[in-house]
């Protein structure tokens, strides 16, 4: 029985993994962004240079402000995360910078 528990420990000790999982953009085009730290400022780049985005993290969560950017330089999406929760109002533009919609985010729950 001892040699059991020995096993199922060491088991447990080497089946650990400490490491973080790598950064993946959502888009399929490539980008260049930055390894995600407990508390920092995610920003990414089209491959022209332009920023693609811009998230902030607070203990590893998304926590703050999200700004997404067209590869024109005109804003896409805006809005805040709250601990993980898109929180408040989001706000979506077209390519020409018109206001196509905006949501009010509150418990995740969305109201438009």
């Amino acid at each position: 029985m001892k040699k059991f528990y020995f096993l199922i420990a060491l088991l447990c000790l080497f089946g650990c993994n400490n490491t973080s999982p790598k950064n993946n953009p959502t888009d399929s085009d490539s980008s260049a962004t930055a390894q995600i730290n407990a508390n920092h400022k995610e920003v990414a780049y089209y491959n022209d240079g332009q920023i693609k985005f811009v998230q902030e993290y607070l203990n590893g969560i998304k926590h703050g402000t999200y700004k997404n950017w067209y590869e024109s330089g005109k804003i896409r999406t805006m809005g805040n995360y709250y601990m993980g929760f898109r929180k408040g109002i989001w706000s979506w533009y077209s390519e020409m910078g018109r206001l196509d919609f905006q949501v009010n985010y509150d418990k995740q729950v969305a109201s438009l």
